[in-house]
């Protein structure tokens, strides 16, 4: 998979709720110029295209992301002055990974923030 795999401590995969039928990530990172995140399962992926490497503050997992379809997933996002796009929903194509872009075209660093939710 490209990037670099992303830890945080606040991820607790003993707090999932693998009976519910949705799920979410909550995610908050400084970003400058382009990054692509991926989500795969309860892994989280950065490639920096440009600018500083993306600095991950913290994540966290209601549970995985399905290795399977979701009925549906939206991308919220909570914080940043430049647009997150969801590049590519989960399908059996790219592995049913989350794809999203942060194209940050301003001078230096700033705060984002989503959350991506989906149903199964």
């Amino acid at each position: 998979m490209p990037g670099v795999e992303v830890f945080s401590k606040k991820n607790r995969p003993e707090k999932y709720d693998l009976e519910d039928d949705d799920g979410e990530l909550k995610f908050e990172a400084r970003i400058d110029g382009t990054a692509v995140i991926r989500v795969f399962a309860d892994c989280i992926f950065v490639e920096t295209l440009d600018g500083k490497t993306v600095e991950v503050e913290e994540f966290e997992f209601s549970q995985p992301l399905p290795v399977g379809r979701v009925s549906t997933i939206e991308l919220d996002q909570k914080d940043g002055r430049a647009e997150m796009i969801l590049l590519e929903r989960p399908w059996e194509g790219n592995n049913y990974q989350a794809v999203i872009r942060v194209s940050d075209p301003d001078k230096g660093d700033d705060q984002y923030g989503f959350d991506l939710e989906w149903e199964r």
